[in-house]
């Protein structure tokens, strides 16, 4: 968003005006740009150009009667204004993009089904039986928490689907993921501008594969955090290594549909960029609080291919030992500071599999493998008192949930009968 375009435009009266009163500014520039990226935030299914809002509202004679207007405008958002217009007057463009946004304001749309792609914005891997759940597993706990502190958001799996505390933190050491969800909260209509101006092609993908991200957790870069998110969202299951196949403009416009819901959940959400044992030890001393930890896993490497980024390192390795001081610091947030924890692992070992993504781990290597993994999880969280669900997800792969309270189907993670359900909560 560096360069701005200085342009005339031909505008009814009646519709800057009442532009302007929608926006609560007299500033003409700033309430075109706020209309014009607002309607690029709504639902593709409402991004109407037909003159339905213009008929509607004003009448001929209002539509004739125009003032010409001297706009600044983001070179992006004019690059826009041009393709919409498909060599056209983009003055006739532009009101129809401004009336749809006086007709039906942004906070009126209905984002029903953009809300569903919250879930899939970062390639988040919570699949149905994960969110059913962990949707079990809060809905049953029988309890709200006056702080949550999701400690590695990650793709914001859970911070997308549940709310289940008053404060609100995200963190992640992820400089590029913390500057795209800074960049959705402060500002999504910069955003969808810089975002929907980029041309959807393999060229657009492997100049940015090749871009310095000069991303920093004291400014936003708007710029940086479009071209992460395009990055994500065009390559196969968010691994970023080539451009997926039938992307295309059409498609690429669609998936921003989340930016404006997403920016409306993390609107009162505080993000950090924090290294995990850190932001725990900061706010474990708080009262009535609740730490998300899903860490990297033991021993898997489910994350080493998937960096959007291949060449870029984000932290150090999180191996046994790192597991080991994690399960202590969480043993102290029940025991000394009296606060909860809902911690995800996996109890089954990595699949090897072939390039058909088959598995071709024999048995007897899964079984010994298994055994290994899951004696290890139990060495660091079993006999404290915890309880845990097991939540089966394909192809023989186990996800362990431990958690300091109980909730529906928990099961004690130590009783001396382990079987024992521990019921409604």
């Amino acid at each position: 968003m560096k360069k701005n375009h200085q342009t005339t435009m031909k505008l009814p009266k009646v519709l800057i005006g009442d532009l302007c009163g929608v926006y609560e500014t007299q500033n003409i520039s700033q309430a075109v740009f706020q209309g014009l990226a607002d309607f690029l935030l709504l639902p593709s299914a409402e991004q109407i150009l037909d003159g339905f809002a213009l008929h509607q509202l004003y009448d001929i004679e209002a539509r004739r009667d125009c003032r010409k207007v001297s706009i600044r405008l983001p070179q992006s958002l004019y690059y826009i204004l041009q393709a919409l217009s498909n060599g056209n007057d983009i003055c006739v463009t532009a009101s129809q993009m401004l009336a749809r946004i006086v007709y039906q304001p942004l906070e009126k749309a209905d984002f029903t089904q953009s809300r569903k792609k919250l879930i899939n914005i970062m390639g988040s891997k919570y699949d149905k039986r994960m969110r059913d759940a962990i949707s079990q597993i809060f809905e049953t706990a029988g309890r709200r928490w006056k702080l949550s502190v999701e400690t590695c958001a990650g793709a914001l799996g859970i911070h997308s689907n549940f709310e289940v505390a008053s404060r609100e933190i995200i963190n992640d050491d992820d400089t590029e993921k913390i500057n795209l969800y800074r960049a959705v909260k402060e500002h999504p209509r910069d955003l969808v501008i810089e975002a929907a101006a980029l041309d959807t092609s393999p060229d657009t993908f492997q100049r940015l594969k090749k871009q310095d991200f000069s991303a920093s957790a004291k400014k936003v870069n708007v710029e940086d955090a479009a071209s992460f998110l395009f990055l994500n969202q065009t390559t196969y299951r968010n691994e970023g290594s080539t451009f997926l196949t039938g992307m295309n403009s059409a498609r690429w416009k669609k998936r921003l549909e989340a930016i404006y819901p997403m920016h409306q959940r993390l609107k009162h959400t505080e993000i950090c960029e924090m290294d995990l044992f850190k932001i725990i030890g900061k706010y474990r001393k708080e009262n009535n609080a609740l730490f998300i930890v899903d860490p990297p896993y033991l021993d898997t490497n489910v994350y080493t291919s998937r960096n959007v980024r291949e060449e870029t390192d984000h932290g150090t390795a999180f191996g046994l030992e790192e597991h080991e001081r994690l399960a202590k610091l969480l043993r102290l947030v029940k025991e000394n500071n009296h606060n909860d924890f809902i911690y995800f692992c996996r109890i089954t070992a990595t699949r090897r599999k072939n390039k058909q993504n088959e598995i071709i781990s024999s048995d007897e290597e899964l079984e010994s493998s298994d055994k290994h993994m899951k004696g290890r999880i139990d060495d660091l969280y079993f006999g404290h008192g915890f309880y845990f669900l097991d939540v089966e997800l394909d192809k023989g792969t186990i996800e362990r949930i431990i958690t300091t309270f109980p909730f529906e189907d928990a099961l004690p993670y130590g009783a001396s009968n382990e079987s024992e359900v521990v019921g409604n909560a």
